[in-house]
């Protein structure tokens, strides 16, 4: 399996992704930010651009709502617009031979 991780490149992101001049935000929360910051705020500019206690209800006929919420923060953003390889599909079917 190492040798089948060497060719796919590693992802040029992290859980602290954002670009908030273009709305995508980091909603990271470590004890450091929790002391100086408002919970569900961005972790770099402090916008409060998501309707956290609406998009917790996890209610279905509010699905589009909370996809759209979500997909504020950076690495949601980018995950939601990655698009797979046949490099990536050939990874993740080894991967599901061996695991499942």
């Amino acid at each position: 399996m190492k040798s089948e991780k060497k060719n796919i490149e590693p992802l040029k992101i992290s859980c602290d992704t954002h670009d908030c001049e273009n709305n995508l935000h980091c909603f990271r929360i470590s004890k450091k930010i929790a002391k100086k910051q408002v919970e569900g705020s961005c972790s770099y500019c402090g916008a409060n651009v998501v309707d956290w206690i609406r998009v917790r209800d996890r209610r279905l006929e509010d699905l589009e709502f909370t996809i759209e919420n979500l997909k504020k923060e950076g690495i949601r953003h980018y995950f939601w617009h990655f698009k797979l390889t046949t490099k990536h599909k050939e990874f993740i079917s080894t991967l599901l031979v061996k695991f499942v």
